[in-house]
């Protein structure tokens, strides 16, 4: 079973995207970018175990993605992209 969330949501030029994360099973998050319900997955920084995406600004066909990666509950602050 995956677990998901939302974290933002931006909608420009007819499409809707929204930035959160999906768990797995064994409890890892990897932050994912949906486009119109579609999920990209946003591999984690290297040498980062788990990452969420967060705060989403869309500029043309520009799309800019925040969040946060670590390797346990001591976050930090990371360009995920």
């Amino acid at each position: 079973m995956t677990i998901s969330g939302a974290g933002a949501i931006a909608v420009s030029g007819g499409n809707v995207y929204v930035t959160g994360f999906e768990e797995n099973i064994a409890g890892n998050s990897t932050a994912v970018l949906w486009v119109n319900g579609v999920a990209t997955t946003l591999a984690p920084p290297s040498g980062k175990a788990y990452s969420s995406a967060g705060t989403i600004v869309v500029s043309g066909s520009d799309v800019y993605v925040t969040g946060i990666a670590s390797n346990t509950d001591s976050d930090e602050v990371a360009v995920l992209g």
